[in-house]
């Protein structure tokens, strides 16, 4: 690539073709465990609103946790020239506490 051309920011096909995928397999669990009596999964209670947005609420909050787990040792190791030992340490205070608190909070 040249100086003068612009980064591609095109999504690529496979991404696109995944996404897809999970879509349609997503409907058709859904319209499945409609139809069931004794559902996997009842989804008839995402129709209580409150209920979809405490689910959602927790997914973001275990996304952000996670991640937070996973970019700040690579920053760490990556930007400030920290070793992978170092990194680690810096964390453990985090998944010490979390491992104890884990059967109290559910």
């Amino acid at each position: 690539m040249s100086a003068t051309q612009a980064p591609s920011t095109a999504i690529p096909r496979r991404i696109i073709g995944a996404l897809t995928l999970g879509l349609i397999t997503l409907a058709v669990f859904t319209l499945r465990a409609w139809r069931q009596t004794q559902p996997i999964i009842d989804v008839r209670l995402f129709t209580d609103s409150r209920f979809s947005l405490h689910v959602g609420a927790y997914i973001l909050f275990e996304i952000s946790a996670l991640a937070l787990s996973f970019i700040l040792p690579n920053h760490l190791q990556l930007v400030d020239g920290c070793t992978s030992q170092q990194a680690g340490l810096v964390v453990l205070p985090g998944a010490a506490i979390g491992a104890v608190l884990a059967p109290l909070s559910g």
